[in-house]
């Protein structure tokens, strides 16, 4: 997919949960290039995403 140059992390999140719904209520975390980031982070090409799902211990 393609964004503007002063997208977000959350209007990529925006999209994921728009063209994949079922994901919204995983709760996912985003990563940037390895490491987690906030939804205000911009992004830029070449920056690879990563959904972390919420993970169970004990």
């Amino acid at each position: 997919c393609t964004f503007p140059a002063d997208a977000t992390l959350a209007d990529f999140a925006h999209w994921l949960y728009t063209t994949y719904p079922a994901m919204e209520p995983l709760r996912v975390r985003f990563a940037i290039n390895m490491a987690y980031a906030p939804l205000e982070t911009v992004l830029h090409n070449g920056d690879e995403i990563a959904c972390i799902p919420p993970v169970g211990g004990g």
